[in-house]
C-alpha cells in the first residue's frame, strides 16, 4: 500500500509515505499580512523577566538571543525529494554560524525527506530553533519535533501528523490513514448503540415476561444481522497496511525527538491519532501543550517577517518554492564572498598541484651537445 502524508493532492517523485494539510483553498498573494505583520511587530515585544521586572524596568536594554550567533534558513514549499538537497546545498554554501533557525511554512510533503532533513540540520548544528511564521502542516510538523525550541508568530499554525494514503483503486487522490480507524470507532459505538437499544425496547414492552439474558440474546442477535453486512467489507490487510503506515509518523518522530527531547510525554501519539481533522489547526497555546520549550516569536524573529513578509506569511510549491539563507536584516546572505574564496582555494590548489618543469623543456635549461 503506497502511503503518503501529504498535501491532499499528489507530489511529484516517488514518495511513499508524506505527510501535509488537505488545505488549499486560501487566498494567496494578499497584501493584509503586510499590514497587520508591522502592525503586530509595534506590539508583541517579548522582554526577559527577572525577579519580576523587565529588563526595560531595570533601564537595560532588552536581550534577544536571535540578535547574534545564528544562521536562518528558510524553507517555504511541500516537502519533497528535492527538499533535502536544497537545503543540503543551501547550509553548506553559506553556513556561518553553529546554531540555525529553521524558518518552515510548509503545507506538507513527504515524510522521509522532512526526516533526512531534519537529521542533517541535527548534525551540523549543535542548536536547531524552528520558528513557524505561518502554516507549518504535518510534515512540516514532523521537522519542527527535531527542534530544540519552538517560537510562533501571531500568524503561525502547526498541524497533526496525520498519514495521507493512495486511495485504492483510484489513479489519483488520497485518503486520511485514520478515516479506517475512526470508520471502526464508529461502527463500534454504533454496534453497541443498537444492542443496548434492542435490549431494552425487549425488556420494557415485554414487562417480566423476558428475562435480561433472554432480552441480551435476542438484541445480539438482531444487531449481529444488521452489521455483518458492514463488517464484512473491511479488509484485514487493508487494515493492517493503514496501520503500519500510521507508524511512520510516530517512528521518525521517537527519533528526532531524541536529541534534544523538547516534545513532551505523549505529544507524538496525540498528533498523530488524536486530531479530527487533517488539517485542523494547532495554534501558539496549543503547541505549548505539546512541546517542552515554546514560546512568541521575539523581535529579532519578527523583523525577518517584515522584511519577507510574502516570501514568510504564503505557502509557496513548485516553481514558486524557496529555500534560502537569509540575514539578521531578512535578506538573503550573498555569496559571493564565498564563491571568490572558493575560486581563490581552488587557484591555488591548481598552482601546487601543477608539475614542475623537466630538464631541457624550458628556456636556458641545459641541452644535449
Amino acid at each position: 500500500m503506497m502511503g503518503e502524508l501529504s498535501s491532499g493532492r499528489a507530489l511529484s517523485g516517488n514518495h511513499r509515505y508524506c505527510i501535509g494539510a488537505s488545505s488549499r483553498g486560501r487566498k494567496r498573494g494578499s497584501s493584509k499580512f503586510h499590514s497587520k505583520s508591522i502592525a503586530m511587530n509595534d506590539q508583541i515585544k517579548p522582554q526577559r523577566r527577572m525577579n519580576g521586572r523587565s529588563d526595560v524596568e531595570r533601564g537595560e536594554k532588552p536581550q534577544d538571543k536571535f540578535a547574534s550567533g545564528y544562521d536562518f534558513l528558510l524553507v517555504n514549499e511541500d516537502i519533497t525529494h528535492g527538499t533535502f538537497p536544497e537545503v543540503m546545498g543551501c547550509v553548506n554554501r553559506l553556513k556561518r554560524n553553529e546554531n540555525v533557525v529553521l524558518i518552515l511554512v510548509t503545507y506538507g510533503g513527504s515524510a522521509n525527506a522532512a526526516y533526512r532533513t531534519a537529521r542533517f540540520l541535527q548534525t551540523v548544528y549543535e542548536d536547531v530553533v524552528a520558528f513557524l511564521p505561518a502554516e507549518c502542516k504535518s510534515a512540516g510538523t514532523l521537522l519542527v519535533s527535531a527542534a530544540n525550541a519552538v517560537f510562533v508568530s501571531p500568524f503561525g499554525e502547526m498541524g497533526p501528523l496525520d498519514v495521507q494514503l493512495l486511495k485504492r483503486d483510484e489513479l489519483a487522490g488520497r485518503r486520511s490513514g485514520l478515516t479506517t480507524r475512526s470508520a471502526l470507532e464508529d461502527l463500534k459505538s454504533h454496534s453497541f448503540d443498537l444492542f443496548e437499544h434492542f435490549m431494552t425496547e425487549i425488556i420494557s414492552r415485554s414487562g417480566t415476561a423476558v428475562s435480561f439474558r433472554a432480552a441480551a440474546d435476542v438484541a445480539a442477535g438482531i444487531s449481529s444481522r444488521m452489521m455483518a453486512p458492514i463488517y464484512e467489507q473491511i479488509n484485514p490487510e487493508a487494515l493492517g497496511q493503514d496501520h503500519r503506515d500510521l507508524r511512520i509518523a510516530v517512528h521518525y518522530g521517537e527519533r528526532l525527538n531524541r536529541k534534544f527531547k523538547n516534545l513532551k510525554k505523549g505529544a507524538l501519539q496525540r498528533l498523530v491519532y488524536d486530531y479530527p481533522s487533517h488539517d485542523f489547526v494547532i495554534d501558539l497555546e496549543e503547541t505549548r501543550e505539546l512541546f517542552e520549550r515554546v514560546d512568541i516569536a521575539t523581535p529579532a524573529l519578527m523583523k525577518i517577517v517584515n522584511a519577507r513578509v510574502m516570501d514568510v506569511l504564503i505557502p509557496k510549491s513548485g516553481s514558486d518554492r524557496l529555500v534560502t539563507m537569509l540575514g539578521y536584516d531578512g535578506q538573503p546572505v550573498p555569496e559571493r564572498e564565498r564563491k571568490t574564496s572558493n575560486a581563490s582555494q581552488r587557484n591555488n590548489s591548481d598552482a601546487s598541484d601543477s608539475p614542475a618543469p623537466k630538464a631541457g623543456d624550458g628556456a636556458g635549461a641545459p641541452t644535449a651537445s
